[in-house]
């Protein structure tokens, strides 16, 4: 299974006339381009126009020019999140292999410049699950969209992934609490 067999499993939601552009090679080439430092759409569409013809004839694009910044912009903030994370938590499953015991550290963090004072947002809390020895992460959450805290969020978590019986778990210590224990 590789990287773009997994962003091909996507749902696409653009209309037929949007698609120019496939889905997987597009998340492929921005991936590339946010790896190189790329930030902003404007950064991606910038990555993209400048080695155009290099990842054209690597990836054997059939694009005939690069995407445009507005493109980009459409494409990226339409995207079904939740099945972009469905599978990179496939990918995951398939690296780690068989049903080798893992050993998971399950921790929260605020995105810094995720908040937006205007509309009243605040700032993004994710909670993410890392596998401390493969490196590599398992899966994320977003803890502020059910409006709870990290326990619950991370219950959830844990049981989404699915893990081999055994493996063991790390966490803050916020999680250490009388009614979790006697679960």
């Amino acid at each position: 299974m590789t990287i773009l067999e997994i962003l091909g499993s996507i749902p696409d939601s653009r209309r037929g006339q949007g698609q120019r552009y496939d889905l997987a090679n597009f998340l492929f080439v921005s991936i590339l381009a946010m790896l190189c430092g790329a930030r902003t759409h404007k950064e991606i569409g910038i990555f993209m126009h400048e080695h155009f013809n290099q990842l054209k004839k690597l990836l054997k694009l059939r694009w005939k020019q690069a995407p445009k910044k507005t493109m980009i912009n459409d494409t990226l903030s339409n995207l079904n999140v939740p099945g972009l994370e469905s599978g990179f938590r496939n990918y995951s499953k398939h690296l780690l292999g068989g049903n080798e015991v893992v050993m998971p550290s399950l921790d929260g963090k605020t995105l810094r410049g995720s908040y937006d004072n205007k509309n009243g947002e605040k700032a993004l809390h994710l909670l993410m699950a890392f596998c401390t020895n493969n490196k590599l992460i398992l899966g994320h959450t977003d803890v502020t969209k059910d409006k709870t805290n990290e326990i619950p969020t991370a219950q959830k978590l844990i049981a989404e992934l699915g893990l081999p019986e055994g493996s063991v778990y790390t966490l803050d210590a916020l999680h250490c609490q009388k009614k979790l224990l006697q679960q």
